[in-house]
């Protein structure tokens, strides 16, 4: 699925929403966007539209926000199943971006199941009361050269706005050419939950490498303490 450089800054975390129901050609749009979208890997995910008050009875926890919508994220509770559901929300989240519409991804504590697989995420949607972001340095992330080591990659801002949860930006790019080793880097002394959401935060930055074509390949590494070999991306070029 391409992306442009235009909808990653364009996006951003909006928190006000209209509750003006949205059409339902809209809902068409937004549901056939869900099932399109290709996973990064072979990993079972399900995705469901649920309203505010459903949403509210399945979740727990201080990171609330009032919309209209809320898709409810599920997969297993497993690294790489986290990377491929972060991947897939955040293209998610853009392509809704290019509908106009606002998003924000809501960690929260739940214990709500879809068969065989946990929920993990939020996202609350809908027509936004804020404006969208409309330039890149508006976005508040770390500097570059912490998040991208060796080549220089002329697309690295558009990966760095990537958004994470605590703005933690757990992630290390070693780019070597057109190849990128890709790396989990575990930030603070973190409860399970939010330790594993790291891995869904990977997901989501890689996501934005579609920008370019791309493919990715899984290599034997060695793991050093804190630093965890997510997989290596090779650039078509």
């Amino acid at each position: 699925m391409s992306l442009n450089k235009e909808t990653i800054i364009k996006r951003k975390s909006i928190r006000s929403y209209d509750f003006e129901p949205l059409s339902t050609d809209m809902l068409d749009k937004i549901k056939n966007i869900i099932s399109e979208i290709k996973p990064l890997y072979n990993e079972l995910s399900h995705f469901e539209i649920v309203s505010k008050k459903e949403y509210f009875q399945i979740t727990q926890g201080p990171f609330r926000v009032s919309a209209p919508y809320y898709l409810a994220c599920y997969s297993l509770s497993e690294p790489q199943a986290l990377v491929n559901l972060g991947y897939l929300v955040e293209l998610i989240v853009l392509k809704l971006t290019d509908l106009d519409l606002g998003t924000v991804i809501l960690g929260t504590n739940s214990k709500a199941k879809y068969n065989d697989l946990d929920f993990q995420v939020g996202i609350a949607f809908g027509t936004p009361k804020e404006e969208f972001r409309k330039d890149i340095k508006d976005a508040k992330r770390r500097n570059l050269n912490e998040i991208f080591k060796g080549d220089v990659l002329d697309i690295a801002p558009f990966i760095n706005v990537a958004p994470s949860a605590l703005n933690l930006q757990p992630i290390l790019f070693e780019v070597n050419k057109n190849e990128i080793d890709v790396y989990r880097i575990r930030k603070l002394n973190l409860m399970k939950a939010l330790d594993l959401i790291q891995y869904l935060d990977v997901g989501i930055a890689i996501s934005h490498f579609n920008l370019v074509n791309f493919k990715i390949e899984d290599r034997k590494k060695t793991n050093e303490k804190n630093k965890t070999y997510i997989t290596t991306i090779i650039l078509e070029i």
